[in-house]
């Protein structure tokens, strides 16, 4: 009877550590997500003019975010990264709306917006092993709720889908006797923004605010202390959150050539900084 209790006491105590554990890697998935979510989903380098049918805008460009990863194994320690992105993206109008003749005004311009691009994200943290490329790709519509003309701003609203590789985060040892862990996530997004700009000669300031819904599509694998490279898994397990973030950036579009401009943009998503920079093509 005591060596039965004994035994239950001990794997009560193992399954409290891994509890513990899984804890901790759940944590981790959500502090991790959020900044790749923002990062795949940043719509940047856009003002607030909205192409028709027969026209288009293309771009290509590069952001970057910087921010943190908490290490869940050690207590109060964090990781540092610098995470950039590099895109292209095309928008294809598809309604010229309804002009007001008077005003100039036009109302309704839409078009369809789609991107794809990669994440160069670096090794997983304690895996030795090299950096990766990641790809991502949008798809969404972009409607000119009124292009201003001569006297009035343009504005748009924008709404976009956005899903990314998997991308791998930590293949972590807790110790030389102990268990190890690898997690790795999925960021998909929905955004929606609002963007306002005015083009003074050859320059067109612009300003956006939106919501970035990240969804947190993460898993999880926590190996037993072993030396044998095939040992199944003492755990698995994935976490589904969604996670809300406000959305601003501000920015520039500078006329370089009749068809060519050049832009720079800074902004916020949550409390994660994303700096861009392109070059757009309008017809």
């Amino acid at each position: 009877m005591k060596i039965s209790m004994m035994t239950a006491l001990f794997f009560m105590f193992i399954t409290s550590c891994f509890a513990s554990l899984t804890d901790e890697v759940v944590h981790s998935l959500e502090n991790a997500s959020t900044p790749f979510g923002a990062l795949v989903a940043g719509y940047g380098l856009s003002t607030g003019k909205t192409p028709g049918f027969g026209h288009f805008s293309a771009s290509a460009g590069a952001s970057m975010v910087r921010f943190e990863i908490e290490n869940p194994i050690s207590e109060g320690s964090s990781y540092n990264l610098g995470v950039p992105s590099i895109h292209g993206e095309i928008q294809i109008g598809i309604w010229n709306g309804r002009h007001m003749p008077m005003s100039g005004v036009t109302f309704f311009k839409t078009a369809l917006v789609g991107r794809y691009g990669v994440v160069v994200v670096p090794g997983a943290v304690g895996s030795g092993k090299s950096g990766s490329i990641v790809p991502y790709y949008s798809a969404g519509i972009k409607v000119g709720v009124i292009q201003g003309g001569l006297l009035f701003p343009d504005a748009s609203l924008t709404a976009v889908y956005t899903k990314s590789s998997e991308i791998d985060l930590f293949s972590l040892p807790r110790s030389a006797a102990d268990t190890t862990f690898e997690v790795s996530v999925k960021p998909e997004a929905v955004s929606v923004f609002i963007d306002v700009s005015k083009r003074l000669f050859y320059l067109c300031p612009y300003f956006g605010v939106g919501i970035n819904l990240s969804d947190i599509n993460g898993e999880f694998s926590i190996y037993p202390a072993s030396g044998d490279p095939h040992v199944t898994a003492f755990s698995r397990g994935s976490v589904k959150k969604y996670v809300k973030s406000f959305v601003w950036r501000t920015g520039t579009e500078i006329s370089l050539f009749p068809l060519l401009s050049a832009d720079a943009e800074f902004g916020m998503t949550g409390e994660k900084w994303i700096l861009s920079l392109g070059a757009r093509i309008s017809l």
